[in-house]
């Protein structure tokens, strides 16, 4: 679970933004929390909306997250520079490093892991393992100078020859690559058994934290529905949700005539990648992809995911989902996230979340999560400009989020509801936000001069 994040001269964040999903103190919606096991745990939230204008900010905040597990998940190539995310609209922001920040909940404990980048490399990167009461470090690595860290750690437990490799480890990690995806690389947590669970908090980045932009697309979605299982799941949610389309089918294609489209260097390229035993996925158009298998042998089967409704006969019709609404593709890329955050713990991050879907539409899926994942350990925050959704008896205070950008220094702004005093189970948190009394409106600072325009 996620439990906070932080972000610190991070594009238009220019000083400390921080979202946290740790239960406040209202008790509305008490299904809407995971609580802890122990005494000395932390319960969280299985929710998060965040609203403000464009431009506001919303969006930074899910790159931010994306491009801290980018670094966190990928490791960078001999050279290759980290990307400089700092406030440009500051002198001395520019030339400071930006700072990442997650509190995390990984089977029954609890870990905080930061870490800093700038001018292209690491600046400092620190692994904790952390209870309501108590905290202790299990390594930071500082950068001292060019290719040189310091290396701290309180693990008492491990033995001379355990410290001496988790230090020659250190000595042996690039700038521009964070420690922890190293020690999985380089099977640190099987070799030293005390440091077995910092596999578990790399994967969870790997793994259990998935995002979803506004235009992004579900890589597993053709893999998926060839299981039978999933192609029923799938069905009954895309039509329980009012698309129109009655299933969701795989057809069989033709690889020879999906070949044949491709561009001769493309296609030369692509056979010459080809592995036995794995998958491919090729996109035809904005929704048409093909997924190409490859055998034991190499040998190649292509399918094409297709929709299928009902003619006035009664009769299955197949359409490409080209001819599908954007909402029901948006559908398409969401349903997954649903039906996988009820059988598995996961935590889904969607910018945009109503992008393109009717705001009953949008209402109903975010009712759907909540009611299918009551006893799940799964998250939902989402980026909004969804106003229905802003209802308290649909979700929880500290549920509710807002961005603002400052005018005058372009800097956003990131706050919770739980910041404001006064507001109650009854009030009309929508009317009030529409009254201006929590902020993250559009601010329109003129009229346009008609006589200027035409001129």
């Amino acid at each position: 679970m996620l439990l906070q994040f932080s972000v610190e001269n991070y594009k238009s964040f220019k000083d400390l933004a921080e979202i946290s999903l740790v239960r406040g103190p209202t008790r509305d919606h008490d299904s809407h929390v995971v609580k802890a096991e122990k005494r000395s745990g932390i319960s969280g939230l299985r929710t998060a909306l965040v609203y403000g204008a464009n431009a506001s900010g919303k969006s930074n905040l899910v790159k931010a997250i994306a491009d801290a597990r980018e670094l966190i998940t990928r490791s960078p190539r001999s050279g290759q520079a980290i990307k400089n995310f700092a406030f440009k609209l500051n002198t001395e922001s520019i030339r400071n490093p930006t700072k990442f920040h997650f509190t995390i909940k990984v089977a029954e404990d609890y870990y905080e892991f930061s870490f800093s980048t700038g001018n292209g490399y690491v600046h400092e990167e620190s692994l904790s393992r952390v209870t309501r009461s108590s905290q202790y470090l299990i390594y930071k690595r500082t950068r001292i100078e060019k290719n040189k860290y310091s290396v701290e750690s309180d693990l008492k437990r491990l033995g001379k020859k355990d410290k001496n490799q988790l230090y020659y480890e250190h000595e042996g990690v690039r700038e521009n690559t964070l420690f922890l995806n190293q020690c999985v690389q380089r099977n640190i947590p099987s070799n030293i058994k005390q440091l077995q669970f910092i596999d578990d908090v790399f994967r969870w980045f790997d793994n259990d934290l998935i995002i979803i932009f506004p235009d992004g697309r579900y890589g597993n979605l053709e893999m998926e529905i060839q299981l039978e299982a999933y192609q029923k799941l799938y069905s009954s949610m895309i039509n329980h949700l009012g698309t129109g389309v009655d299933s969701l089918e795989s057809e069989k294609v033709s690889v020879e005539e999906i070949l044949e489209k491709m561009p001769e260097q493309i296609r030369e390229e692509f056979m010459a990648d080809v592995e036995a035993n794995h998958s491919y996925l090729l996109s035809a158009s904005k929704y048409v992809r093909y997924l190409i298998v490859a055998d034991n042998n190499a040998e190649l089967v292509a399918f094409k995911l297709n929709s299928v409704h009902t003619n006035e006969a009664g009769e299955p019709v197949l359409f490409d989902l080209d001819e599908e609404s954007d909402g029901t593709n948006r559908l398409l890329d969401l349903v997954p996230g649903l039906v996988n955050a009820v059988r598995k713990n996961k935590t889904y991050i969607v910018d945009e979340l109503d992008r393109s879907l009717h705001p009953d539409l949008t209402r109903k899926f975010i009712s759907h999560y909540l009611e299918l994942t009551e006893k799940s350990k799964s998250q939902l925050i989402v980026t909004t400009h969804d106003l229905f959704l802003m209802d308290l008896n649909l979700v929880r205070r500290d549920e509710l989020w807002y961005t603002q950008k400052k005018r005058k220094t372009g800097e956003s702004q990131l706050y919770s509801l739980e910041e404001f005093e006064g507001v109650e189970k009854n009030t009309d948190v929508l009317l009030a936000y529409r009254q201006g009394r929590f902020g993250g409106k559009p601010f329109f600072p003129k009229n346009i001069d008609l006589e200027d325009v035409s001129e």
